[in-house]
């Protein structure tokens, strides 16, 4: 039996996959996909003032549905952040994961929550935050940019 590789997509990828979503979607017999609740609401706050604005939402929950992406609880809760139905309890190990990637300042905090729950949950985070790439690096924790997965998946 082959296993699956698993994936996890930042935010900040579903734009940018537009024109290769046909293409990503051929890989779903051999790639699972996850989703936090956190991506979901970020997708949902996309500015008004965005041009196209309910066009780009529903584009982005399609290229969700299209590659059949498992929708799994945060692996740390964060008071104000995490959703009680759609967060597990932290776990020792989850808040020393979690602590490598928030800043100081606290203004990445949905970000650390995602880089967290793809670490436990056994993910390759795709991201396009060079910050919170490096930090992935740095852990020695699986993490791509947008030109490496594509690599990854053979799209050129």
């Amino acid at each position: 039996m082959v296993t699956s590789k698993r994936i996890m997509f930042d935010t900040n990828i579903y734009d940018n996959i537009v024109d290769q979503i046909h293409e990503i979607n051929k890989t779903t017999d051999r790639i699972d996909y996850y989703i936090t609740a956190i991506q979901i609401e970020e997708i949902c706050k996309i500015p008004d003032s965005k041009e196209n604005i309910e066009e780009t939402r529903t584009r982005n929950f399609l290229r969700l549905v299209i590659l059949r992406a498992k929708i799994v609880p945060t692996s740390i809760f964060i008071l104000g952040y995490s959703r009680f139905d759609y967060a597990c309890w932290s776990t020792p190990e989850a808040v020393q994961i979690y602590n490598k990637f928030v800043n100081p300042s606290g203004n990445n905090i949905k970000d650390a929550i995602i880089a967290t729950t793809a670490v436990c949950e056994g993910c390759i985070l795709v991201t396009e935050d060079k910050l919170l790439y490096n930090k992935m690096k740095v852990n020695n924790y699986e993490v791509m940019n947008l030109n490496e997965f594509k690599k990854f998946i053979n799209i050129n």
